[in-house]
């Protein structure tokens, strides 16, 4: 089984499409309805009293969570119109506000939340999203244009005053990318795996739950797709997606492939007359060309294509100016950054933070270690490779050069915190090693981008942590690893480097 000629128009990087459907936004209440759920009880504030439920297409397979969520399904259900795969179609051109709530992973049980105004283009191939907010939470337009097979297609990110565009293409085929089909839920239908899950209610109107569950053997993962579409009961018109919730087997909230991921259409408008050119239009008078290999080299740490995304609105960002390169080669810290104890010295740089303007700072013991894997993530989507290159060799240099890698770091520091001998320092070491990535690996024009939004930086440690006294691999697992992210603060403790 493929899944992309299934769900999207050819093009590699469509396969992404569905699931960037799936990364909007929150506004309207809907208490627990498309809430994560085990049970039907976790359900009882999702629609009218007593008509929640716990829906789980995915229930007969190794990954029930993966499509585990709360919906209304009052038993007053209207017997016509008849389901009918065929009506859950998307129409060819629509615009919707968009909101949504997304499990990046199976350990995360609080939603993301996001929001935009999105249009959709079928017939020539065309979209755009209007975020208000980003998940950096700045307001970022994006457009994206298919192309043919004759033409490139172009990708816009424009966020504060800088836009810029560049083609999106497979790296190995070079097929150009279009976006997903209008009909993918009856695609799925016609491939066998559909199913109809009942007539359920999303924000009070009647509408058909369809489902496509698919166990993607050559990846070794199971996705699930569901879609509630329109009666036509309610001021929804027939066939409009309401609702579309997508899990994965395999999540990585930093490639944008979340666990769990609903997002809720309102406000449409449908027809020839929904979307105009203009809407298409590059976001900016002027837009930087990003050159598909620059553009490719700067994404290629992130080979799952539904990251890029995110990776890719750091694309204006990512060039270095002279400030930048003069600190990356400069190998020892100036006198003014510098102190006789580990204390000193980060004392010393916590007060630099603080006159960084814009920037908000929160002590590090007020951080939980998701808290700081997730700011970890954000840096890592905007750092500069230029950057990485110049501290090979150097206690500067990122010890993983995919999101794989550094997933895998995130993974056995999280088994290290069922140790509670542990807990503080791995918080402490993700604390400098997320500082260190904050100052050493983004540009100037990065910086500001983050602080723009919501980002919340930790202050730097002062009291550094020993070798633990219990001896197990996963004791010394976390204390090599410690050293490893407190390493950098060598540079700045004169005479003697920081004792761990």
């Amino acid at each position: 089984l493929k899944v992309v000629p299934i769900l999207c128009n050819p093009g590699p990087a469509s396969a992404m499409r569905l699931c960037v459907l799936a990364t909007l936004a929150a506004g309207l209440e809907r208490g627990t309805c498309g809430m994560e759920c085990a049970a039907d009880a976790d359900c009882g504030k999702c629609g009218d009293e007593g008509t929640g439920r716990c829906s789980s297409p995915a229930s007969k397979t190794q990954f029930p969570a993966i499509a585990a969520s709360c919906t209304s399904a009052p038993a007053d259900a209207p017997q016509e119109p008849q389901p009918s795969i065929d009506d859950s179609t998307w129409p060819s051109q629509w615009q919707a506000d968009a909101e949504t709530r997304t499990y990046g992973d199976f350990k995360t049980h609080s939603p993301v939340i996001a929001k935009a105004r999105y249009f959709y283009d079928g017939v020539l191939g065309r979209e755009r999203a209007e975020w208000h907010p980003y998940i950096n939470g700045k307001n970022t337009t994006q457009v994206w244009i298919g192309g043919t097979a004759t033409t490139q297609s172009k990708y816009y990110v424009k966020s504060g005053p800088l836009c810029i565009y560049f083609p999106i293409t497979d790296p190995a085929t070079k097929q150009t990318v279009n976006l997903q089909l209008p009909d993918w839920m009856p695609q799925c239908g016609k491939a066998g795996l559909a199913t109809y899950e009942g007539r359920e209610k999303v924000d009070g109107e009647w509408a058909d739950h369809y489902a496509c569950v698919m166990d993607y053997e050559a990846a070794n993962q199971t996705i699930a797709f569901q879609s509630w579409h329109s009666l036509g009961l309610g001021a929804t018109p027939r066939g409009m997606p309401m609702r579309v919730t997508g899990g994965n087997s395999v999540p990585s909230a930093t490639k944008g492939s979340p666990r769990l991921n609903t997002v809720w259409y309102r406000n449409f408008t449908v027809g020839p007359g929904s979307v105009k050119p203009s809407d298409f239009e590059k976001p900016a008078l002027i837009c930087i060309p990003v050159g598909e290999e620059e553009a490719a080299s700067f994404l290629s740490s992130h080979q799952q294509r539904d990251h890029r995304q995110h990776r890719a609105h750091y694309l204006p960002f990512r060039q270095a100016d002279r400030e930048d390169l003069v600190r990356a080669r400069t190998k020892r810290p100036r006198e003014t950054y510098q102190g006789a104890t580990l204390s000193r010295a980060m004392d010393r740089l916590n007060a630099v933070l603080t006159r960084d303007e814009g920037l908000v700072l929160r002590r590090c013991g007020e951080f939980s270690v998701q808290e700081l894997q997730r700011a970890q993530r954000e840096l890592y989507a905007a750092r500069s490779t230029d950057l990485q290159e110049l501290y090979q060799g150097d206690a500067r240099a990122l010890p993983f050069e995919t999101v794989e890698e550094l997933e895998a770091a995130h993974d056995q520091q999280s088994q290290a915190l069922d140790h509670e001998d542990l807990k503080d320092m791995v918080r402490d070491g993700l604390c400098h090693e997320t500082v260190m990535l904050y100052v050493h690996h983004l540009t100037e024009a990065a910086r500001q981008e983050l602080k723009s939004g919501e980002f919340v930086l930790p202050t730097l440690p002062t009291t550094a942590h020993g070798a633990p006294a219990v001896d197990s691999p996963v004791h010394r697992a976390a204390h090599v690893r410690y050293a490893d992210q407190v390493s950098c603060a060598t540079c700045h403790t004169v005479p003697t480097s920081v004792v761990v």
